[in-house]
């Protein structure tokens, strides 16, 4: 299967794929994401939805997966790659409404590619302007895809971001449509932060704590000198090498991060 998911898995989709990474997404989000929350004028408002899956691999339902794959491709098969067709689905219903017109895509500038979502496994994030036709069709594709799937979305742990133009009483229209709670939009995606703004240390905070709970097990009694070296760069260098693929963090939580290593 993997030699050909590439080309039966939609571009949306960025999981287990060899030509796409995962920083895309990341990328892709943060910028959209960004125009969002700094969207103070227009008429339109705009909204992201982090869509939670609920418990995604033990609720599929298996005729389904069948479907999928005898329309895609014909196998023996059992891969972990087939959780993909199963997304799949609900990126092909999304894709459907918005031919028929009855969802719109956000396009945050003249020349940006009109994007609708972004999957990362079952990992789904929605961006749509907030009108009623739109949580309607929101509605529609999440029955749908929980009718054909057996996979539930958990609204209750779901989250929204609405743009900055956008009427409180269009605010909670749309969210009551949706049946979501009132739980703050999500502070990371794909285990970075989306800064809605310039890096800042409250941004990767995160960082300094993970690598100072990771010094903080280690007894370095226990270590020689070339010892607590070997563990450092193996182990706590590590910690912010994601982060620092995606973004450039301040100079203060370097320092900070180095000032714990070499208290260590």
């Amino acid at each position: 299967m993997k030699t050909v998911l590439h080309s039966i898995i939609s571009q949306n989709q960025c999981a287990f794929l060899s030509d796409r990474l995962i920083f895309d997404n990341i990328f892709i989000a943060n910028e959209i994401i960004n125009a969002i929350h700094y969207r103070k004028a227009g008429k339109q408002g705009w909204a992201t939805i982090k869509l939670d899956m609920e418990k995604a691999f033990d609720k599929v339902e298996w005729s389904f997966v069948k479907a999928m794959l005898h329309h895609r491709y014909k196998t023996n098969l059992l891969s972990s790659y087939l959780f993909l067709l199963v997304v799949e689905g609900l990126s092909a219903t999304i894709r459907a409404k918005e031919k028929i017109h009855q969802f719109t895509a956000l396009n945050i500038c003249k020349d940006a590619p009109i994007i609708s979502h972004l999957f990362f496994v079952d990992d789904s994030i929605l961006f749509t302007p907030v009108t009623t036709a739109s949580s309607a069709a929101i509605k529609d594709m999440l029955f749908s895809y929980h009718k054909g799937t057996g996979q539930t979305i958990n609204l209750a742990k779901s989250s929204i971001m609405f743009s900055p133009n956008t009427p409180h009483d269009s605010q909670d229209l749309f969210r009551t449509s949706l049946g979501l709670g009132n739980e703050g939009f999500i502070s990371k995606y794909l285990g970075v932060p989306h800064c809605t703004s310039r890096s800042s240390n409250s941004h990767f905070n995160y960082l300094v704590q993970k690598v100072a709970s990771k010094l903080n097990i280690w007894d370095g009694n226990f270590f020689s000198r070339a010892g607590k070296k070997t563990l450092i760069k193996a182990m706590v260098h590590a910690i912010p090498s994601y982060a620092m693929s995606c973004f450039k963090l301040p100079n203060s939580t370097y320092l900070t991060i180095q000032k714990a290593i070499s208290k260590f």
